[in-house]
């Protein structure tokens, strides 16, 4: 009973560890894998228990099914709640919940986990183990999205621990978590969890004919009983299986076939060209703090040398090999992500923290060395604290020291909450329309309208939003096209995560957004707009004229100045108004202007030829959407005045390219 009550508390104290170091920013930013995820778990959840249709319930192969039940479980709620079913355009609605859901499972599984690493390792090198693991900024990041890859990570963990304890106590109990944890995987991505049945079938045999010169019997035994129990489980949790068996198999061949031959991002014909076979090299030296790296690596090559000195295997090796094997599993797959390491991550993270644990241990039977508890304190809170400093975008972690990370990888989503909450600030929100990549993302957070890159040259947009990711990519990707566009342009704003930009926010308005005017451009009036250059040899700038529909005569006449006050032209461009379209774009070319970075002009129209009924006028509105003023005078600047007592809020529908 005393022992019981123990393990309840452990595994409470973790789990409650777990989940307070994963609240802090939960819900404050979105991947772009997440609104498909909370659909297919709504519409999981519908198919089974709304419409009684079990092989509805299929989506893919990967199969995700423990996200559907847990995510599920959260969406149904609110629909119960707010009396309406989930869809796109309520995705905010009911992610927070359905979120909620999954922090708790996964923290609920660290917990689990805690009280396996103890019993393995013991005390100290156990809850060293349990600790980094509760701590490690991007494994915390992952815990606090809706989607697979953190499951698949904890649920294939617990399958290696119970499985070692197993062996070592020879208990049905462990085996049969060992086979629900393995089934479990199985059902939250089938691929990579297959993994689990290679080493373990290796563990098994090694074991059963090396260590314990046990029977075949007995190895095939207990093998099957695992084996079986863990398909059993996955038939239990993803019900496509119950209904769906005559044509699943070819949905796997399928699937599988594309999992390992196509590419999210081609790395050799990347801008970088990334040799595939480094990509998850660089993902472990990239996503593991240096803390974890060095005490992993030092556990690693003293656990090598204990095997070569006793000629014994031990549980650290297993762990590695486990790890490694993983590695080198999914090396050989196309398609690759940082989050597919994830479940290699995790060991590595609590072989590091086992390193660490194993160290106090010895310091806590040396009473003669009291400096440790000092070191220990301050050491532990460090890293308590350390995600705190990433929050609320843990999942953006990149060791400071070595950034190897392909470019394409860095950023899936996080920032893009930021771009969103700077634009709900601008002018005209009710109509502001924006081209964003990850469109979904935006939109989860965006008021206005959001559409995708390849819609940035509709006239409704007016801003581009572009992201870290699209860069280092081939020349001919979209997202390279894309940022070629705009690789001479000065962002409106820009998002940084950890020090490195992530979100370029561009000023694309265009006429669509200037609906008022300024008035007919008759002789005496002036209007104008003070502009600020960001590059030499300025020589080109376009503003929104309109023509009031009318065949107008004349022509209208663009200065150039130093500034508002200044009568000297530095460039002077006549055009016939008869060759200007009506409310759109007109560009005006100049010689170019040398040294004109970082300086300020002041650009006006006139026209002495023109009259009322007979010319044009600039668009024009009353918001401060660009930099600099506008300027309107429709008569002649009176006595004790000069131009600049004209200015006003507002700009003019100009863009400088």
């Amino acid at each position: 009973m005393k022992f019981a009550r123990r393990t309840i508390l452990i595994f409470v104290g973790i789990s409650l560890l777990a989940l307070a170091l994963r609240l802090p920013g939960l819900g404050s930013f979105m991947t772009v894998d997440e609104e498909l995820w909370l659909l297919r778990s709504g519409e999981y959840w519908h198919k089974l228990f709304r419409d009684l249709d079990p092989p509805g319930t299929f989506v893919t192969t990967h199969p995700g099914a423990t996200v559907n039940w847990l995510a599920g479980a959260g969406v149904v709620i609110r629909e119960a709640q707010l009396g309406y079913d989930i869809d796109t355009s309520n995705i905010r609605d009911f992610r927070p919940l359905a979120l909620g859901v999954m922090v708790v499972a996964i923290s609920l599984l660290i917990g689990v986990a805690g009280i396996y690493l103890i019993r393995l390792f013991g005390l100290w090198p156990g809850l060293g183990a349990i600790f980094l693991l509760t701590v490690e900024p991007y494994l915390i990041g992952m815990s606090q999205i809706v989607h697979v890859d953190m499951l698949l990570g904890l649920f294939m963990l617990n399958a290696v621990l119970a499985t070692l304890l197993f062996l070592r106590n020879n208990t049905l109990t462990l085996l049969s978590a060992a086979a629900v944890f393995t089934g479990l995987a199985l059902a939250t991505k089938m691929l990579p969890a297959l993994w689990l049945f290679v080493f373990l079938g290796v563990l098994f045999g090694f074991h059963y004919f090396t260590t314990f010169k046990r029977s075949w019997y007995a190895f095939v035994r207990d093998s099957s009983y695992l084996v079986g129990l863990s398909i059993l489980t996955l038939v239990i949790i993803w019900p496509a299986m119950w209904a769906k068996a005559d044509n699943l198999h070819d949905y796997i061949q399928h699937d599988t076939q594309t999992v390992v031959e196509d590419t999210h991002v081609d790395l050799e014909a990347a801008e970088e060209q990334i040799a595939p076979a480094s990509f998850y090299p660089r993902t472990v030296a990239g996503r593991l703090t240096p803390f974890v790296q060095i005490l992993a690596l030092v556990l690693l090559v003293i656990s090598v040398l204990a095997v070569a000195r006793q000629k014994k295997m031990n549980v650290p090796v297993w762990l590695f090999l486990y790890s490694f094997g993983f590695l080198l599993l999914i090396t050989f797959v196309a398609k690759k992500a940082d989050r597919y390491a994830v479940p290699a991550l995790i060991m590595f993270t609590v072989m590091a923290g086992y390193a660490g644990g194993a160290i106090v241990q010895r310091l806590v039977q040396q009473p003669k060395m009291q400096w440790w508890k000092v070191s220990v304190g301050v050491v532990t809170c460090l890293l308590a604290l350390q995600p705190l400093v990433w929050a609320p975008y843990t999942i953006a972690y990149n060791n400071p020291f070595l950034d190897v990370r392909p470019l394409p990888q860095q950023g899936w989503g996080e920032g893009l909450d930021q771009a969103a909450a700077w634009l709900n600030e601008q002018p005209f929100i009710d109509r502001l329309t924006v081209a964003s990549w990850y469109p979904t993302v935006t939109a989860y957070y965006f008021q206005g309208r959001t559409m995708s890159l390849s819609s940035r040259e509709d006239h409704r947009v007016g801003y581009v939003v572009t992201y870290r990711n699209m860069e280092g990519r081939a020349e001919d990707d979209i997202a390279s096209n894309v940022l070629d566009e705009f690789i001479h342009r000065e962002p409106a704003h820009v998002i940084t995560i950890g020090g490195k930009p992530y979100v370029w926010i561009y000023n694309v308005l265009g006429p669509y957004y200037f609906r008022q005017h300024t008035g007919e451009i008759l002789p005496g009036v002036e209007v104008g707009q003070t502009v600020e250059v960001h590059k030499n040899n300025w020589n080109r700038v376009d503003f929104a004229l309109a023509t009031f529909g009318r065949q107008n005569t004349g022509t209208v006449t663009m200065h150039v100045r130093e500034d508002v006050n200044s009568t000297n032209d530095i460039r002077t461009v006549t055009i016939p108004v008869s060759d200007i379209p009506d409310q759109n774009w007109q560009a005006f070319a100049f010689e170019p202007i040398p040294d004109s970075n970082g300086k300020t002009y002041y650009v006006a129209f006139t026209s002495s030829a023109s009259s009322s009924g007979n010319a044009v006028t600039v668009r024009y509105v009353e918001e401060d959407v660009a930099p600099g003023q506008a300027l309107i005078r429709r008569e002649a600047i009176k006595t004790g005045k000069s131009n600049s007592d004209y200015l006003r809020e507002g700009d003019l529908g100009y863009r400088l390219l």
